[in-house]
This record gives C-alpha cells, sequence and structure tokens, in this order.
C-alpha cells in the first residue's frame, strides 16, 4: 500500500458520492419548483428574451401573462424604469418587448 502525501488526500476527488442530507435536496428541490404565478416582470424579460430568441409563441404567451396581470402595462414605462447604466440596453429590452406584442 502507498502512503499519499497530505496535500495529496486533500486535493483529491473522494471514489464515491459525498450523500446529500435529504432536507437538504427536498429544500434545494422546492426552490427550483416554478412559481404557478410569476411576478409581472419576470414574464415581461421573458417575453422579450424569447422574442428575441425568435420563439414567438412561447414570447406570446409570456406576453399574454403580463397583460393579464397588469392590463395598464406599458412596455416604454416598463422599459424607462428600469435601472439600465446605457440606454441602449434599456431599448433592447423596449424593442424585445415590442417584439413580443406587449403594449408600447
Amino acid at each position: 500500500m502507498s502512503a499519499m502525501s497530505a496535500v495529496s488526500m486533500a486535493v483529491s476527488v473522494p471514489a464515491f458520492p459525498i450523500a446529500m442530507p435529504r432536507l437538504a435536496a427536498a429544500i434545494a428541490g422546492a426552490s427550483f419548483t416554478p412559481s404557478p404565478t410569476m411576478p409581472v416582470w419576470v414574464n415581461a424579460y421573458l417575453a422579450a428574451a424569447n422574442a428575441y430568441l425568435g420563439n414567438e409563441a412561447a414570447a406570446s404567451i409570456y406576453a399574454r401573462d403580463v397583460v393579464a396581470q397588469s392590463p395598464a402595462f406599458s412596455a416604454r414605462r416598463f422599459a424607462a424604469k428600469e435601472p439600465y447604466r446605457l440606454e441602449e440596453d434599456s431599448n433592447t429590452l423596449l424593442m424585445g418587448m415590442l417584439k413580443a406584442g406587449l403594449p408600447q
């Protein structure tokens, strides 16, 4: 049997996976479960992102959810209040939301 140095033992990968306590796994799993009602801002960003990705069906669904949650939603007002340093970043968000079909 060969002897390992303390450094080798400290940086070696265990031969078997380290067990995760069940409670920790349950808590982590619960945190990755999507909420049945996403906040308006999440749906607005998802609508814009999907529009840019060319996923028109998904963009339309997220845009519909935004309007259902907030009937007076305005893409221009929303983009204007987001804390972007660069105006072009705000414009990118705005164009994505408009492309998704959100009202100006």
